[in-house]
């Protein structure tokens, strides 16, 4: 992916849709996406694991793609948390949003279980400013958009 994005002179570009596996150059591949498509508007990132890893965290993932002003819809789904628990796709939402640092950004990331859904997050207000950065599931009548079908064994 890294050898083909460097070469894309598309700077318009509004939306991208990344499948990758998350490796040692996932970072340089973050700022890449950044640097090449700054008026992107929505970006979709599937992140699968690798043999050799990636040292990205939520947090990498966030700063990496604040420098997207325009970005307003940003999907993830993280292949590196297999079957997460509810509450740590929340912690890694949360991580996120606030890394984006703007509020007006729609998260969405995809949950995988028996019943996978994306999941759209807001970044909740800190009272103050000692306060752990907090994300809810969108309260505007959302409880995941259900996808169907779904198999990850590809």
């Amino acid at each position: 992916m890294l050898k083909l994005l460097p070469h894309i002179n598309t700077p318009d570009l509004e939306e991208l849709c990344l499948e990758y596996r998350a490796d040692a150059a996932e970072d340089e591949l973050l700022v890449c996406v950044a640097q090449r498509f700054p008026r992107l508007t929505s970006l979709e990132m599937h992140r699968f694991q690798s043999d050799t890893g990636s040292s990205v965290t939520a947090t990498g993932v966030g700063l990496r793609l604040a420098k997207l002003e325009k970005l307003l819809t940003l999907r993830l789904y993280d292949d590196n948390l297999p079957l997460p628990r509810f509450a740590t796709l929340q912690r890694n939402a949360a991580i996120i949003a606030d890394k984006l640092a703007r509020p007006d950004v729609r998260l969405w990331l995809l949950r995988i279980s028996s019943d996978p859904c994306w999941y759209p997050y807001r970044l909740v207000a800190k009272q103050s400013v000692d306060e752990e950065p907090r994300v809810e599931v969108n309260p505007l009548g959302h409880s995941g958009l259900q996808v169907y079908p779904f198999d990850d064994d590809y």
